[in-house]
């Protein structure tokens, strides 16, 4: 199995450059993020969480919550709080090939999406998120009564209403990130180092500029990724992924040079350039493949 991450260009070539951002869960775009309905009798007052990163929820067993129990806004979001001081979480997807995750996270089918080898130490620890009809309700004394941290994914599920994503995520203590600026709306920018090991292939979107696919080919076109297109098939709402990179070093193994595919490599020296201007200039179909939808 695999994980995949869909990314606008810009950020796959920073995955590329060796780093890959944990956000905090008060940045995602899903205000319900780590946020089940908790209850809590007022007489607690503020707590403070101590969670497991690497927890598993199947080892923590919660109390079955009365209908009639109103859960506490205040302290849900006070956790929510104490989560985003305190972790970075990567999302990951098991869906290689879905229609409105190219579109939301991908930039619109101009970006690239990544797939990463599961096993790798990297992912250590993994987790799927759960997709629930009802929030989860969650007893804040089973936390206390615990006397251990608690998972950080009993507190990850999510409406069936995302289940499209088919999520898996990574967390990590943000005391081994390092921030290296704030995002659009101000939030920390916060990453880690990533190696290219993790990575086994990249997939060029359909709308993916010529000049962000000529970069990502530089940095990979030494190593062992593979480097597809998924290109708008023929018929129903399906991509054709046409291979461009085996998983082998170049030179050891030349690219494959179509119509759609030349003006990646027009600007190299030698006969693979020759080959991709022959091909450009002259296959009859260049013209036509290449218009972008």
């Amino acid at each position: 199995m695999s994980f995949y991450k869909y990314v606008s260009a810009e950020n796959g070539l920073k995955i590329l450059d060796g780093t890959i951002r944990f956000t905090q869960p008060n940045a995602f775009n899903d205000p319900f993020e780590l946020v089940p309905e908790f209850y809590c009798p007022d007489e607690l007052g503020d707590i403070e969480i101590e969670f497991d990163i690497f927890g598993k929820d199947d080892d923590f067993k919660l109390s079955e919550l009365d209908d009639l129990m109103v859960s506490n806004d205040f302290q849900a979001r006070n956790i929510v709080k104490q989560f985003s001081e305190k972790i970075g979480i990567l999302c990951l997807s098991k869906q290689e090939d879905s229609l409105l995750m190219w579109s939301h996270y991908a930039d619109e089918y101009k970006g690239v999406v990544f797939e990463f080898d599961c096993t790798h130490k990297f992912f250590e620890g993994h987790f799927e998120i759960k997709y629930l009809k009802k929030r989860k309700r969650i007893n804040i004394e089973d936390f206390i009564a615990a006397k251990k941290p608690i998972p950080i994914s009993i507190l990850c599920s999510k409406s069936e209403e995302w289940q499209y994503e088919k999520e898996e995520r990574v967390v990590r203590s943000l005391v081994n990130c390092r921030q290296v600026g704030t995002d659009v709306n101000q939030y920390p920018i916060l990453i880690m180092d990533i190696p290219l090991e993790a990575i086994k292939s990249i997939t060029f979107g359909e709308r993916t500029t010529i000049e962000n696919q000529k970069l990502i080919w530089e940095k990979i076109k030494h190593t062992n990724i593979e480097l597809k297109l998924a290109a708008l098939a023929n018929n129903e709402f399906k991509f054709r992924y046409d291979i461009i990179k085996y998983n082998v070093p170049f030179p050891k193994m030349n690219p494959v040079i179509n119509p759609r595919t030349a003006q990646i490599f027009l600007d190299e020296k030698g006969y693979l350039g020759e080959i991709a201007k022959y091909m450009y200039e002259n296959h009859h179909m260049s013209r036509i493949v290449n218009l972008t939808l």
